[in-house]
């Protein structure tokens, strides 16, 4: 008989003679533990499974564990890999005339946070003075920055009529 649920259980022996014996069984199963875990690492990195066997490739890593009542923990672990940021250029130092502007646009992905030398946080800066612009880029992996210097110039055009008496 194969007992596949807790409960009360008799097994009745026979021996070679014809005298039997009644044993009584209270089985109590224990559930299996399971856990699923979602996370990842920066590319680069490895992820320490609970075996102790280090990964760096994303995948599907199931691990199973024995506590102290012999019962088994299943542990599964979904793991993704982050790739780091590309590196940042705001471009070469420059001059706009004084009257222009000049709008810096990142495009990186939405899990990222830019903070600019103002302290604005938007994905674009617009440059309407001379002076020096600077942007951190950060993600859970990176952090990636760049300096652009921008210089004005007066681009206003005066037209010179001569008149009779110039």
């Amino acid at each position: 008989q194969t007992i596949t649920q807790s409960g009360d259980y008799v097994v009745r022996l026979q021996n070679s003679f014809g005298c039997d014996s009644l044993l009584h069984y209270n089985m109590l199963f224990l559930p299996t533990h399971k856990t699923i875990i979602d996370t990842f690492i920066c590319n680069g990195f490895s992820y320490q499974l609970p075996n102790g066997t280090s990964v760096q490739q994303a995948g599907l890593y199931v691990d199973t564990l024995t506590n102290t009542f012999g019962c088994d923990s299943i542990i599964k672990i979904n793991l993704s890999v982050k790739e780091v940021l590309s590196n940042l250029f705001l471009g070469n130092d420059t001059t706009i005339c004084d009257i222009d502007n000049l709008l810096l646009t990142l495009n990186y992905p939405n899990e990222v946070s830019y903070l600019w030398q103002d302290s604005s946080t938007q994905n674009n800066f617009n440059i309407n003075q001379e002076g020096i612009f600077y942007v951190k880029v950060t993600d859970v992996c990176t952090a990636v920055s760049d300096t652009i210097k921008v210089k004005t110039k007066d681009c206003s055009c005066t037209f010179y009529l001569p008149n009779a008496f110039s």
